[in-house]
């Protein structure tokens, strides 16, 4: 887009860009107003050493009269749209790269003691490094194909990196049946998967073997995840009750499937 083409945001003006009645998330300006939560001033923490290593994403800048959160706004594609370049093997590579990239900001990321995040730190969690805990290509965001920020770190969590690395995988090879998969990359033919896999695991820098099975785990544990949330009363469309059971029977149907992945 020509700059001269670009639309103007007025310093009141409101843009809409997530429409959840309980977590709306819009641009002002260019601030980002979002919901707090009880995991807001963690995360700061976590953004502010994001700031820090030069890592692209949101700065925190307070909250706003409304008692809203405050945010740098990252320019560039998100959302579930984002999905249909993930066709392509070169822009499955860089998705890698930018995960290995914020793993290797993260590395020496100390999370405060006290701090009570989202959802509680896994079994295996180190005193340093966390997960972003939602690493999926819809929270990254794009210029053309390429990642140029990380977003929405709700979800974050003390953890090893193999967490993120399933998650992004169950979202990005996709860990889907053959016409799910068709659909959500827009393709016509089914993605070669072990193809995708191995291209992924080869970007990020880390070993085939047993990844596989971390993904059947990581899908597992977030449908549990999403049940915790709603429980600690954390209330939006994907912890809707529907969503909920969605989640159950995806991780059922991983499970069941993972010759497919082999």
């Amino acid at each position: 887009m020509d700059p001269a083409d670009a639309p103007i945001r007025s310093p009141g003006s409101e843009e809409v860009l997530q429409d959840d009645p309980q977590r709306p998330v819009v641009l002002i300006g260019e601030t980002v107003r979002r919901p707090v939560g009880w995991w807001t001033p963690w995360v700061y923490d976590l953004l502010n050493h994001l700031s820090e290593r030069g890592f692209p994403a949101p700065r925190p800048l307070g909250l706003d009269w409304s008692g809203r959160e405050q945010l740098t706004f990252v320019e560039g594609d998100a959302g579930r749209a984002v999905l249909k370049r993930f066709g392509r093997p070169e822009v499955l590579a860089r998705f890698a790269r930018f995960l290995r990239a914020f793993h290797d900001a993260v590395e020496d990321y100390r999370p405060p003691r006290d701090a009570d995040w989202a959802l509680p730190a896994t079994a295996d969690a180190g005193p340093t490094g966390i997960c972003h805990g939602d690493f999926a290509p819809w929270n990254v965001v794009w210029n053309a194909d390429h990642p140029v920020g990380l977003i929405d770190f709700d979800l974050a969590q003390p953890g090893p990196p193999w967490h993120d690395v399933a998650y992004a995988l169950a979202w990005s090879i996709p860990f889907r049946s053959d016409e799910d998969s068709k659909r959500i990359l827009g393709v016509d033919e089914v993605p070669d998967r072990q193809m995708r896999i191995e291209a992924f695991a080869d970007a990020y820098g880390v070993a085939v073997d047993g990844l596989v099975d971390q993904v059947v785990a990581r899908v597992q544990r977030y449908a549990s995840d999403v049940e915790h949330l709603r429980r600690r009363g954390l209330e939006a469309r994907w912890t809707s009750d529907e969503s909920i059971r969605g989640n159950h029977e995806l991780a059922d149907w991983v499970a069941n499937n993972t010759h497919l992945f082999r």
